[in-house]
């Protein structure tokens, strides 16, 4: 799906499932995120990798929109999972059951193309998780159903018994 005037397209996210303290050790280490998560993936500590559709809302095309006419100030800063399931709907404004709530942890700039990386240690992504989502715009902050939804996706992926730490990379193409 592309927004027809200004040609951004939507991206999809990839879900990945890492040995359980192995991106943190590196963290600790000194490493940045980045640095982390390419030294795990050399290690063999990468368990799982899908890639899912997601859907871009409609109050995120308007923040695009207002922020290609100098209104926005505040771009996609937070990305959030929940354990709804409901399904999705474009004028949505919220998960429907959102738990958790991280800021970004770092972005890669391609050029057409932006790469929104989140980190989630276990413990801190222990649901049975049914849905993911990106938040930004003037409001946003760490607490849940903050700020504008940007893009939304279902997915199912049991985590309650914390046996993996967790990253989404949300590829955005222009």
């Amino acid at each position: 799906m592309v927004l027809n005037n200004f040609g951004i397209k939507e991206g999809k996210p990839t879900v990945k499932a890492w040995q359980k303290g192995v991106i943190q050790h590196y963290l600790n280490c000194g490493y940045s995120i980045d640095e982390a998560l390419l030294i795990a993936r050399r290690e063999g500590a990468l368990v799982s990798s899908k890639t899912i559709s997601n859907t871009a809302m409609t109050a995120g095309r308007e923040a695009i929109v207002d922020y290609l006419k100098g209104i926005g100030t505040v771009g996609i800063n937070y990305m959030a999972i929940g354990t709804g399931t409901a399904a999705v709907v474009v004028g949505g404004t919220a998960l429907s059951a959102e738990v958790s709530r991280k800021s970004v942890s770092y972005f890669v700039d391609a050029g057409t193309a932006l790469t929104i990386t989140t980190f989630w240690p276990s413990s801190e992504c222990n649901y049975a998780i049914g849905e993911i989502g990106l938040f930004g715009g003037n409001g946003a902050n760490g607490s849940a159903n903050t700020g504008t939804m940007f893009c939304r996706a279902i997915h199912i992926y049991d985590n309650t018994s914390g046996d993996y730490d967790m990253t989404w990379d949300w590829e955005v193409t222009t």
